[in-house]
């Protein structure tokens, strides 16, 4: 499993520090790898997450970096399920599928 953190949202302050440290730690009990990129193009929303299960569609979480979610986020990569109702909230469209989108109206 690979978590993708959008570099552009990602700036430099204690509660984000925080949380991309909790993140790497939960990715090390889960075996998985965070990868900080420049930007993944989502900059109408802060705080992008990607994680990439394999064989699974990439699920975009947007505003991943409040304890509460972080909480959630942590939950759910650890029991493996599915993605959790509370999480859906923070779903966001990956940008190459906006795109799409919004050339098929």
């Amino acid at each position: 499993m690979r978590l993708t953190v959008c570099g552009d949202c990602y700036a430099e302050d204690a509660d984000r520090a925080a949380g991309l440290e909790r993140l790497r730690a939960v990715a090390a009990r889960v075996g998985a790898s965070v990868r900080l990129v420049d930007c993944l193009d989502a900059c109408d929303t802060a705080n992008v997450l990607v994680v990439q299960r394999p064989g699974e569609p990439p699920v975009w979480l947007g505003w991943v970096f409040g304890a509460d979610v972080l909480t959630d986020v942590e939950a759910w990569l650890t029991s493996g399920g599915p993605l959790p109702d509370i999480l859906d909230l923070h779903r966001v469209t990956a940008p190459g599928l906006r795109k799409a989108q919004w050339a098929g109206e």
